[in-house]
């Protein structure tokens, strides 16, 4: 079975950060390590992630001088460990059933390379609120059909990614997003 590497970069997002963490412990799917990516937090998060990782050894904390988002997501990814990663912001929750669904979806599948998924504003009982939809990188880089017929929407919060496909890769900074 494969292991998830949640990559999280934090900044100053205390009023936030415990529910993100508890959404990750509470996962179904034992499988998977945090990368939390402390990003110079002024505000206690840096504090709030030690006492998770104290708590449950799949949680890795890095404690970085602020760079900015980026700079922390690819110090994350670096450091992770998993089969595939996936890129949690920290004033996010992730549904509990999510990275089991997500392995679902890799074990009934063509082994592929990035898995797009949607997501959705209130709770539900589905953690993903589309079909996922899956492919391989080739298929991507010969055809942007396989990003259109999902949307086009590919951002790095919705999407799992092999591993292997981001060595190299770096996010960069820009005035909105990523």
């Amino acid at each position: 079975m494969a292991k998830i590497s949640i990559v999280i970069p934090v900044y100053n997002v205390a009023p936030y950060l415990r529910e993100c963490l508890d959404s990750v412990l509470a996962q179904t799917f034992a499988s998977w390590e945090a990368i939390c990516v402390d990003d110079g937090s002024t505000d206690g998060s840096g504090a709030i992630l030690d006492e998770y990782a104290a708590r449950d050894i799949r949680l890795h904390v890095i404690h970085q001088a602020n760079a900015g988002v980026s700079a922390a997501r690819n110090r994350g990814m670096r450091e992770a460990t998993g089969d595939y990663i996936w890129c949690v912001d920290a004033d996010d929750e992730i549904e509990r059933e999510s990275l089991r669904l997500l392995l679902e979806v890799i074990a009934n599948g063509d082994n592929p390379d990035v898995i797009c998924f949607g997501s959705h504003a209130e709770r539900s009982d589905s953690p993903l609120n589309a079909e996922p939809v899956k492919f391989n990188m080739n298929e991507v880089v010969q055809s942007r059909e396989a990003l259109r017929r999902w949307g086009g929407r590919l951002w790095a919060w919705n999407g799992l990614f092999r591993r292997t496909l981001t060595d190299g890769l770096m996010f960069k900074n820009y005035l909105n997003g990523e």
